[in-house]
């Protein structure tokens, strides 16, 4: 009886063994392990990890802080989550991947594969030092984490195996730019099927971004492929930036608000440097280099080869035969009283108005004509004159 038992026990034992090995590579219940890690607070110190069940797979790893006053007060914590597959000679298929959530001092300064010349399967995380408490498990039987120190040298050891491996990696003094202390470090690309909001759970294009009133759009069904950046849409309360469909729109806040191009650098400014016509006020191109639609101010010197106006009335009305000319004595009395010519702008008036350069063209087209009008007049008066005067000498 007593071997039938123990028979029985044997394969209950059996079993339960088999059925361990079988869940042995998930996260559901991992050794939770306990490191430290020694030499000055102020340096990270690489840290040697190694996945032993390399064939089968990538590692997961997950280091945690969950208790800011340990080891001294606000101390800070950290909750990281490691993912990779080292390459051992060259393999392929390798990655390092990090979700890291850190409050306070930041815990990680970087992490590196060190088995492009070997088949260690490792790979290094430099952690804070000064005698700064970690707590790890992993779905992989990985070695424990030994305590990094500083040799005579300057250069980090490693306690125990595999010494060689980070002997040329020194500590770090600050976290490399690759780390992200409160998100998700991928390496590779990510693709996505549909849209992709980030601050919004109802993005509106492949690319959805917003935050604190400024979104950023594209592609779009109504725009067609285009780039947003400010506002939400094309009527909005704020400035934006789009590109739609080869055209760029540069838009203010809605009211009396500016648009700045290159207003705090004293660089050039180019526009439509390779050729092509520029617009202003208006949207029909009527082929000019330059077209404004209203009113332009320039304060300064206007040089141009060539000036074309447009004008709509011009002076011709004076040949009219009902045009009243008036006499030089009346022009005369008006010039000694305003020291200017008649339907001419005095010298006050341009110095605080300015002048029209079409209006006065055809100011001065007049005068000019009026002049000739005088002349003929006054050529007229001569020949009646010399006729008298011959009619006198005949008699």
């Amino acid at each position: 009886m007593r071997k039938i038992v123990l028979v029985i026990l044997i394969v209950i034992s059996s079993i339960i063994s088999f059925g361990a090995d079988l869940t042995g590579t998930t996260l559901t219940t991992p050794e939770i392990r306990v490191f430290n890690v020694g030499g000055d607070f102020d340096k990270f110190y690489p840290v040697l990890w190694r996945n032993t069940n390399w064939t089968n797979g990538a590692t997961e790893l997950e280091i945690t802080r969950a208790d800011t006053h340990v080891n001294s007060s606000w101390r800070g914590t950290i909750i990281a989550k490691f993912r990779f597959h080292t390459t051992n000679w060259g393999h392929g298929s390798a990655f390092i991947d990090a979700d890291i959530r850190n409050s306070g001092n930041r815990f990680v300064a970087g992490w590196k594969d060190v088995t492009g010349n070997n088949s260690s399967s490792c790979i290094l995380i430099w952690l804070r030092g000064g005698g700064t408490t970690y707590r790890y498990r992993s779905n992989n039987d990985m070695i424990n984490v030994p305590k990094v120190y500083l040799d005579e040298n300057g250069y980090p050891q490693e306690e125990g195996h595999h010494k060689d491996w980070i002997t040329y990696h020194k500590p770090k003094t600050s976290v490399d730019s690759y780390v992200n202390s409160n998100g998700m470090s991928y390496s590779g690309n990510a693709s996505f099927n549909g849209n992709v909001g980030i601050g919004t759970a109802n993005p509106k294009a492949a690319l959805h971004l917003y935050k604190d009133r400024y979104t950023l759009y594209g592609p779009n069904s109504s725009w067609g492929e285009y780039l947003q950046v400010g506002g939400n849409g094309r009527v909005t309360s704020y400035a934006s930036v789009a590109a739609t469909n080869g055209n760029l729109h540069l838009d203010a806040k809605n009211g009396n608000f500016s648009t700045y191009i290159n207003w705090y650098s004293k660089n050039r400014t180019i526009i439509n440097g390779r050729g092509g016509n520029v617009l202003i006020g208006k949207s029909n191109d009527t082929g000019q280099k330059l077209q404004v639609e209203g009113s332009a101010s320039i304060n300064g010197t206007l040089h141009t080869s060539e000036l074309v106006v447009t004008q709509n009335v011009w002076a011709d009305y004076v040949f009219e035969n009902n045009y009243k000319l008036r006499p030089l004595e009346e022009v005369a009395k008006f010039v000694k009283s305003n020291k200017h010519l008649p339907d001419i702008p005095s010298e006050k008036e341009v110095k605080s108005k300015g002048v029209s350069v079409g209006d006065m063209q055809a100011k001065l087209l007049q005068k000019v004509e009026e002049l000739t009008l005088y002349m003929i007049e006054l050529k007229k008066e001569n020949e009646d004159m010399k006729n008298e005067i011959a009619k006198l000498k005949n008699k």
